[in-house]
């Protein structure tokens, strides 16, 4: 028996004036030692901001909480992890050694005789069933027992429910799984060819003319802020051995923000390079603030996504409810309850052990285990025994 499956910040006030007149982007970089962080947002007291740059605001706001919880949730998941493995393992121990003797004695009883048709049939079932769970642990001699006594081996098993996912995941995703017709394949892809050459020739919009030139433009502001950056760190171009180490550190940390699009990681290891210049970023005219606010509204949905994965992570690794409140007293209480679960799965493994050792008592059990995998439908595979 297992548990459950799935699965001191400094403020810089940046005045925005209201002319737009043009200065570098940024300005060429000296490195002091990095801050632990740094504001970003555009502040001004007259006039007001405008709706970009009130937008701009809110999408670091955005970001920043949507990180914020990003490590919140690590952090919860790393204090939990230790009490949840140490209160688990040695039940979960217990449980297979009881699962272990119960298939052991299944299948010396099905080697005698005395047992009906129906009674061998619906022991072989839960030999498959207990053993199963064992094998997919990594029990060698469980697995041979199952595929010994199973219609289907376990690798078959894992094949078509990876084969499952993998449809269900092609549905999800609009294929049509089910069409498989070369011919009629062929003559979709020739269809959807024709709309797409039809469609480039097709002259764009202001809107898509628009779009596309802030996707460039967002591009170009990325590229200008790494080259000054990868300018000003180079490490090559120092001598010291301490400062060499610290901007081969920063370099590291600038490839990777531009990797992945980072926007608001760049600009804060600009804006650590030079904390002196406090209106770098306010310079910048109403278009340039919808070009960054462009590429923030991307990393703000990958940062959601990136919490997403986190939090779908956390559920899986400590098998949680979809209900469980993912706070320490939340994830103390869900443990709670599957050390109950376990303790109350093991008693009754060894009292059905104990159940099984006569004719009468082993009928019983079988019985029961056939009402509760009908009731429950834990396992499809029951049903190939239990009709």
């Amino acid at each position: 028996m297992t548990p459950r499956t799935p699965p001191t910040t400094p403020t810089m006030s940046l005045t925005f004036p209201p002319s737009n007149r043009t200065a570098p982007l940024f300005p060429d970089l000296s490195v002091p030692a990095p801050v632990p962080c740094v504001d970003l947002s555009l502040q001004t007291t007259a006039p007001p901001l405008a709706p970009a740059q009130r937008r701009f605001n809110q999408l670091l706001v955005t970001i920043e909480r949507l990180t914020q919880q990003i490590a919140d949730t690590q952090a919860i998941a790393d204090v939990h992890r230790p009490r949840y493995y140490s209160r688990l393992q040695p039940l979960v121990a217990q449980s297979n050694a009881a699962a272990h003797d119960m298939v052991r004695w299944l299948d010396a009883r099905v080697q005698q005789k005395g047992l009906t048709p129906a009674m061998l049939r619906d022991t072989q079932a839960m030999m498959c069933v207990l053993s199963e769970g064992l094998a997919l642990a990594g029990d060698a001699a469980m697995r041979a027992l199952h595929d010994r006594y199973s219609p289907q081996s376990l690798a078959d098993k894992q094949k078509a429910a990876a084969a499952d996912i993998q449809n269900l995941m092609q549905r999800i995703a609009g294929v049509d799984v089910g069409d498989r017709n070369p011919a009629k394949s062929a003559r979709a892809a020739k269809k959807q060819a024709k709309a797409d050459a039809q469609h480039v020739g097709k002259p764009r919009s202001a809107a898509q003319i628009t779009v596309h030139t802030q996707q460039q433009d967002a591009q170009g502001v990325l590229r200008t802020i790494y080259r000054q950056l990868a300018s000003a760190l180079h490490p090559d171009r120092e001598r010291d051995e301490g400062q060499q180490a610290r901007k081969t550190e920063l370099m590291g940390q600038v490839n990777a923000a531009y990797q992945r699009r980072d926007l608001m990681a760049l600009l804060t290891l600009q804006r650590r390079g030079d904390p002196s210049d406090a209106t770098a970023i306010s310079r910048l005219t109403n278009e340039k603030v919808a070009t960054l606010t462009r590429l923030l509204q991307a990393q703000a949905i990958a940062v959601k996504e990136d919490l997403v994965l986190a939090v779908s992570r956390l559920h899986q690794e400590f098998a949680l409810l979809p209900d469980t409140c993912l706070t320490d007293a939340g994830l103390a209480h869900d443990l709670e309850n599957q050390v109950r679960l376990l303790q109350d799965g093991l008693a009754a493994m060894q009292d059905d052990l104990q159940a099984v050792q006569s004719g009468a008592g082993l009928k019983r059990w079988l019985k029961q285990q056939r009402k509760t995998a009908r009731l429950n439908e834990v396992d499809p595979g029951v049903d190939v025994f239990f009709q």
